[in-house]
């Protein structure tokens, strides 16, 4: 059976608070640092540099999934998000 979805209101008013906002980030901020890949795009008269995690986000490709890094941080036992 499937897991009943959050509310966007108590996600917001969960992450108003200062405490709970912090915990959150750091933890987004660690996973990101450890889990994506910086890429540098070189053009004629800029650098440019974003961040990946090296999977094409296409609903043709079964293989991969655009929130597999958030699922992770919300899915954890201790996490303010866990239902």
């Amino acid at each position: 059976m499937a897991k009943p979805m959050r509310s966007v209101h108590k996600t917001w008013a969960d992450l108003s608070n200062d405490e709970i906002f912090h915990k959150f980030f750091k933890v987004l901020l660690e996973i990101l640092q450890n889990k994506l890949y910086e890429r540098e795009v070189i053009g004629h008269n800029y650098t440019d540099s974003f961040y990946t995690c090296g999977q094409l986000h296409d609903p043709r490709n079964r293989g991969g999934s655009p929130f597999n890094i958030l699922n992770s941080i919300v899915s954890e036992p201790d996490s303010i998000f866990y239902q």
